[in-house]
Parts: C-alpha cells; structure tokens; sequence
C-alpha cells in the first residue's frame, strides 16, 4: 500500500519534471534563434568551404613547386658529391711521387723530413724557401722530356731538399736528425756567395757552352736539358750547378742519324736520342780525336717518375672546384626558394586553419539548434505520455486489489507452515551427508597425491636402473669389440708358418680362460717387482714411499685448500676495494664532467683495467673534449697543449677535493696562469668565484704575480695586495682594504 501512495507521488513529480524540461527547452532555443540566423549560418559556411577549397588548390600548386625545387637542390648536390668524387680521383702528384721515395730504403723517411720541413718553415726557422724533394718539385709535359729527367736527376739528386742559402740546409739536416733519431736527408743548395746572398754571377754564367743554333737545328738538335721541365727558379739553378743541365742537348730522330756529324761539332759534349744517350769522349793525349759512346739502355727509362704536369692537375682541380661553387650556388637558391614556398604554404594552412575554426564554430551552432529541437520534441512527447498514464483512483482501486490478495497470501502461508518445517529438517539432514562425503574426498585425494608421489619416485629409480644397466651393456659390447680387434691383430701378426712352428707351446694357452689369465698376469706383476719371499726390503721400500706419497698428496690438497681460502678472502677484499674506488670516482666524475660542462667543453674519469687479478694494472684516465662533437679521449702530451692540461688538471683538484669526505679546509694555488691561456684562466677564476659564492667549495687562496682585467669578482671573494715594505713605505695614498 505504502509503495502505491509512493508511486501517486512520484508520478505527479515526473509530470512536473517533465513540464519544466518543456520549458527550459522551448527558452535556450529562443535563446539562440534570437542570437544566430539559421540562413546567414548556411551561408557563412558555404563561404568557408569554397575559401578554404581554394587555399587548398594553391596548397597543391606549392607543393608541385616545392617538388620540382626541391628536385633541383638534390641534383645540385648530387653533383658535388660527384665533382668531390672527381677532385678526390685526380690525385696529388706531389705526394705520389714523395710515397715513391718513401718505398726506397735511401729515402726511407722523406714522408718524414716533408713535415719536418713544413713544421720548421711554419715557425719561421728558415731565412729563405726550403724546395724539395726534386723528383716533386719536377714536372714535364712530354712523355720523351721525362725520359730525359729521370736519365740526368737520379741517384741522391732524387730525393735531395734544395736551400736558398748554407745556413737552411744546416738547420735543415738539425731538424731532421733531432726528429728521426739522427737520419738526415741529402740537401744541395742554389749558387750563394759566402755571406749567404744569391750568387747573381754564377746564376748568370749558367749559360750553354754551344747554344741551339741553325746549325744543330738542321743536325737535330732542338733544346737544352735545363729548358724542358718545370720546377721553381732554385731548383733549377741547384740542378744546374750539381748536374750540368745547362750544357746537355736534347735531340730527336735526325740527331741519332746525325751522330757522326754532331761528333765533331764544337760546344757540344752530351745530348739525348729517343732511343740512345750519347756522348763524346775525348783522348787525354789528343784532344783533336773524339769518340762517340753511345748507351742504349736510355731506351729502357719509362719516365714514369717526372710525367705528368702538376700545373694541369691543378688547372683541372680548379675547374671542378668553380664547378663544385655554381653547384653550390644552385644548391643555396633552391634551399631559399624552398624556404619562402615553405613559409607560404604554412600561411595558406594558418588560413585554412582559421576558415576551419569558423566553419567548426558554425557546425558547433547548428548541431546545437538541432539537438535542442529534438531534445524539445522528446520532452513534450514523454509530458504527453505521463498525461496518458493512470490517474490517483486508478491507482486506489490498485490499492484494494491488493488488499485482497495480501489477505489471500497469508491464509496460504499459513496452510503451508508445517510443510516448510519438515522440508527444513530434511535439508539439515542432505547437507550434514554432504560435510561427511566432503570430508571423506578430500583424505582420498590426500593419499592418492602420496600414492602419486611414492609411484613417482619408484619410476625415477627405475630410470636411473635402466640407465646403469645401459651403461654396462655398452661397456661390455665395447671390451667385445676390443677383444676381437685385439685377437685380429694377433692374428694379422702372426704368420700360418710361425702358428705351426710354435704350435705346441701355443696350444695349451688357447684353453686358458679371460680370468686365468688376468691372474697370471698379476702374478708376475708382482714376481717383477719383487713381491715375493726374496724381495721383503723391496715391499717395505715400495710401502714408504706409498707413505710418502699419501703425506705430499695430503699436503697438497691442504696448501690447495690454504690458497683457495686467501684467493677468495683476496677477492672478497679486491671487490670492496673496487666498489669504494668506483664509488668515490663515482661521485668525482660527477664533478668533473659538471666542471667541463660550466667550461663549455666535456670530460670524464674512467677506472680501466678493473677485471685484472693484479690491482698494480689499475689506472684511472682522464677523458677530454675541448670541440663540439669530438669524441672523448684521454689527456696525453702529445694531443693536448699546455693550457688544455693545466686546465684538466685544476678540474681535476677541484673535484677531488670538493666532495664532502675529501674536502680540506683550505686550498692554496700558486701562480693559476702560468700554465693557462687568458680564456681558459678567465673560466676557472670564474668558477671558483661561483662555488666561493654557493658555499660548495673550501676556502682558497690563490697567489698571483698579476690578475685578468674584468675579472667577475662577488661579495664571497676578497682581495689583498701585498708590497715591499722597504720600497713602498709611505708611498700608498690609497690604503687597500
């Protein structure tokens, strides 16, 4: 009854719910119908999406645009990598030529001695130009003129270094002897007076004692030595003077067919064929008869070391490099165009992103308007509903049907009483049977897990048996296999002849069994070794030193088991050690890398060798980078300068020594920038004013002859200048704090 007055109440207030969602609905969508126009909504967004569909079209244009740009900076960078290619495929004639003379064992180091002459030449330690060696100072156009060089320069004027004065040449070969451990290359120098300067006058007389005339030209003859090659004005005067190239003719094929006439032509000792090297020899006792010596073996010169022409290599690299800076020039204006098409393709998207906020902001409305309407149209179609349902006397005639049946209910209760008490006492009885049952399942399940596991053990047993027996199986089928190769042997020994000439002692051990003979064959073990009633001091003799073996054995295992124990508390002892080490290195290399950081560059510390069994192979390396993205590598003399180091080693103390276990209470630094450059001297001035500053650092004091202008100085820094009483007395008008 009470649930039917509950229901009267609750359907007047969903009636009244109902009729106040009406309401609300019907206002919000007054609301925006008086804010926003339907048909300017429509048309405003009409209006985006054609805008927004021509920013799209122009996207597309761009990006066709930027396609074809972008086309354009790939060749043009395709095309340096392959002039680089080209510039890298040319070679170095130079250097060719200097890994020539660098294979020879007599100028095994000139790879050397040309970085000794670079390095000493960049310190300004020569007066003059240092040349050298000549073979890459050399260079002909014409296979024939190489032919020629290699024939007049070679020997030691190969791989000499050419001086413009006495003095170089002899800093020179001390260079060089203090760099490679007392090696010096050959030096020949250009024609000097005694005080150092040019010789102008030998440089002049340098001339040919018999010129190319009409007369030699119609003989064959068609140049000098000292005129087919190139090389510097030095060089060439030295090459002169050393080797007469100034007085050797060059000929051609009418020279070799002339080479009787040319025999008796004035002025003229030596000159070259394309097949022969002639020359002529002339009598000690008279002078007026001349021989002619000609050497075929000229022919056999390739001149493979001075062709080729250095000048054309660098002409050719030149071009390739113009080509290499107009690539380039493409390849940057391509990047700019691809910049500006990338700008206006990001300004027409920021349109496109706008119209889309507004069309959003349209849709937003519309499916607002459109929601409400429903919403409305659902909420006076449910008020319209709850106006239909039953009204209050519906619900009291409900009422009194339910009276009726709740009356009928209970005289059915109460004839279905002593049933329900009977079926109680039955339900008692099934579920105390059930606990009984239960009980007895689970002692089954318990002993037929032990059974299980009892069975389980048996099985493994068995498996081990099975096992063993295996094993001895195939033991004995293995001593069967050796007894019938053994017997084959005996039988491949023996020979039929020897079987019957011996057969009568042999006989009677065919019958002998496996175990009489191993018996036998103990029996006289022992007779050999004296294990009988004649050899009791034998026995004895054998007994101790079975004795003794036992004993050294027992000492063995003993001394072993002593080792194992200190090797294991040594190893107990080496891994706390290590542990403590890489702790503190641990907390230390947080330091020196935060350092490095505040410098601008990088470091790091490092336990190596810490897997060794000797604790003398431990060493800590200190890791640097003063470059941005050069690896870390360790500090060394040889790779880092002075300053690099001293600043590593200031850091290195700074982290030392400012951990909180290590730190002392005072440091004391004695002349910071004698070893430091003005930058790097600034930077750790810097950072010891910072930490003085925070506090995390001791008391330091830092002696100095002068100081850095501009020096960053805070509250936590003071300064004292210190003067000779004797001098300074009574001349400081201004006292320093």
């Amino acid at each position: 009854m009470r649930d039917l007055d509950k229901a009267a109440e609750r359907h007047e207030n969903v009636v009244r719910d109902a009729l106040r969602k009406v309401e609300e609905s019907r206002q919000k969508l007054g609301s925006i119908s008086a804010q926003t126009n339907e048909a300017e909504d429509r048309r405003k967004l009409a209006e985006c999406r054609q805008q927004r569909n021509s920013l799209m079209n122009q996207q597309r244009e761009q990006d066709n645009i930027r396609g074809s740009v972008d086309q354009t900076r790939v060749n043009a960078e395709r095309a340096i990598r392959q002039l680089n290619q080209s510039i890298n495929n040319l070679g170095d004639l130079r250097h060719q030529r200097i890994q020539y003379l660098d294979r020879m064992p007599r100028f095994r180091n000139t790879a050397n001695a040309v970085r000794v002459v670079q390095d000493v030449a960049r310190r300004g330690g020569f007066r003059g130009q240092v040349y050298g060696p000549v073979v890459a100072e050399i260079s002909c156009n014409d296979p024939y003129h190489a032919r020629i060089m290699e024939g007049c320069v070679s020997g030691f004027l190969m791989g000499a270094f050419v001086t413009e004065n006495m003095a170089d040449s002899r800093t020179l070969i001390a260079e060089c002897k203090k760099a490679m451990n007392g090696w010096s290359p050959d030096t020949i120098t250009a024609p000097t007076l005694p005080n150092g300067e040019k010789d102008d006058h030998a440089l002049l007389s340098q001339v040919p004692d018999r010129p190319v005339d009409g007369r030699l030209k119609d003989l064959g003859i068609v140049a000098m030595v000292s005129d087919i090659f190139q090389a510097p004005d030095p060089v060439r005067a030295a090459l002169n003077a050393q080797a007469g190239l100034h007085n050797i003719h060059v000929g051609n094929e009418r020279a070799e067919q002339n080479a009787e006439a040319l025999r008796y032509e004035n002025g003229i000792k030596t000159w070259y064929t394309p097949s022969a090297r002639c020359s002529i020899v002339r009598s000690r006792y008279d002078e007026s008869v001349r021989s002619l010596r000609m050497e075929t073996r000229f022919r056999q010169i390739k001149g493979n070391i001075y062709a080729g022409s250095m000048e054309e290599v660098e002409r050719e690299r030149a071009r390739l490099l113009q080509m290499i800076r107009d690539e380039e020039q493409n390849r940057d204006s391509a990047r700019a165009q691809l910049g500006e098409i990338s700008r206006q393709i990001e300004q027409i998207r920021a349109n496109m992103q706008s119209f889309d906020n507004t069309a959003r902001q349209i849709e937003g409305r519309q499916r607002q308007r459109a929601e409400l309407v429903l919403m409305l149209e659902r909420n006076e179609q449910h008020y319209k509903n709850l106006l239909a349902r039953p009204s209050v006397a519906t619900l009291q005639q409900k009422k009194e049907a339910v009276q009726g049946e709740i009356a009928e209910l209970e005289q059915k209760a109460l004839r279905l009483m002593p049933k329900l008490a009977d079926a109680l006492n039955a339900l008692k009885d099934a579920m105390k049977e059930l606990d009984d049952a239960s009980s007895k399942r689970v002692v089954a399940e318990r002993a037929y897990e032990a059974e299980k596991e009892k069975n389980s053990s048996l099985n493994t047993e068995l498996e081990e048996a099975v096992q063993r027996f295996e094993a001895k199986k195939a033991e004995v089928k293995e001593a069967k296999a050796e007894h019938r190769r053994k017997y084959q042997e005996a039988n491949e020994a023996i020979s039929e002849d020897q079987l019957s000439a011996y057969e009568e002692i042999i006989a009677p051990w065919s019958e002998r069994t496996s175990e009489w003979l191993r018996n036998e064959i103990e029996r006289l073990i022992g007779r050999m070794q004296g294990l009988t009633t004649t050899g009791v001091n034998v026995l004895v003799e054998y007994e101790e030193r079975e004795r003794k073996i036992k004993l050294l054995e027992r000492n063995i295992r003993d001394e072993r088991a002593g080792h194992e124990t200190r090797r294991a508390e040594y190893e107990t002892e080496k891994r706390e050690f290590l542990d403590w080490l890489q702790a503190g290195v641990g907390s230390m290399r947080t330091k020196f890398s935060d350092l490095y950081g505040r410098l601008g560059c990088s470091g790091d510390l490092e336990v190596t060798n810490s897997n060794s069994d000797s604790l003398d192979d431990l060493e800590l390396q200190i890791l640097v980078s003063y470059r941005e993205g050069a690896a870390l590598r360790p500090i060394s003399a040889s790779s880092n300068s002075g300053g690099e180091k001293m600043c590593c080693t200031m850091l290195f103390c700074f982290s030392l020594l400012h951990d909180d276990a290590r730190m002392p209470p005072f440091v004391m630094v004695d002349e910071l920038n004698q070893g430091l450059d003005p930058v790097n001297e600034m930077k750790i001035m810097t950072i010891m004013f910072e930490d003085a500053e925070r506090g995390t650092a001791p008391q330091s004091f830092v002696v100095t002859p002068k100081l850095l202008p501009d020096l960053p100085f805070r509250e936590a820094t003071k300064t004292h200048v210190i003067f000779n009483g004797s001098i300074f007395k009574g001349d400081v008008s201004t006292p320093f704090p």
